[in-house]
């Protein structure tokens, strides 16, 4: 495999267990047994087999495909006249459906749903945590940046007051004015 193809496939395998978990952290364990891997790209994967790429990939794929009970399948996006692979990821489906604990409750997707919302929620507020973080650090970092951003913050406050105060002085003046015209 050339190296650019390395480095994709190893992206895609990172992202492929980032993925797996986000569905083991909303669904849970009956989430995971309940799952099957899709491999695209078979193409990338030249003459070894899809066992040999994902020992190479390493045990954190490895993990990933053990717990979904070793069911992957593998599609050749550049063979799309090949119907067999389509035919035999729907036949896979069927026997991983039939072999599943019974169907998707409403309870279950309740469940999930709240833990959704319990992922989003976190990610929001460790998102604002990193954000607040990284701007203490860049203030941190340089010394009197804080005063400095404090005595702008309040010049830009007298500036207002006094964009306000002449506000008001040429509404006096204009009421003045008028007043000189109706005498």
């Amino acid at each position: 495999m050339t190296d650019t193809r390395t480095a994709l496939w190893k992206s895609l395998v990172k992202q492929d267990c980032k993925d797996l978990d986000e569905v083991q952290e909303l669904f849970g364990e009956r989430g995971v047994r309940n799952t099957m891997i899709l491999f695209t790209f078979r193409d990338y994967l030249e003459d070894k087999t899809i066992e040999q790429h994902i020992e190479e990939a390493g045990e954190e794929l490895q993990q990933r495909v053990e717990k979904c009970g070793n069911r992957y399948h593998v599609l050749n996006n550049k063979n799309r006249s090949d119907h067999t692979q389509v035919t035999q990821l729907l036949d896979k489906l069927d026997n991983m459906v039939k072999g599943s604990e019974g169907f998707y409750t409403m309870e279950m997707y309740s469940e999930a749903e709240e833990r959704a919302r319990e992922v989003m929620i976190r990610k929001k507020r460790d998102e604002q945590i990193d954000r607040v973080g990284n701007e203490k650090s860049k203030l941190l970092e340089r010394p009197g940046e804080l005063e400095l951003q404090l005595e702008l913050r309040r010049e830009r406050e007298k500036s207002r007051v006094l964009e306000r105060e002449l506000k008001k002085e040429k509404e006096k003046r204009r009421e003045l004015e008028e007043e000189l015209r109706r005498v």
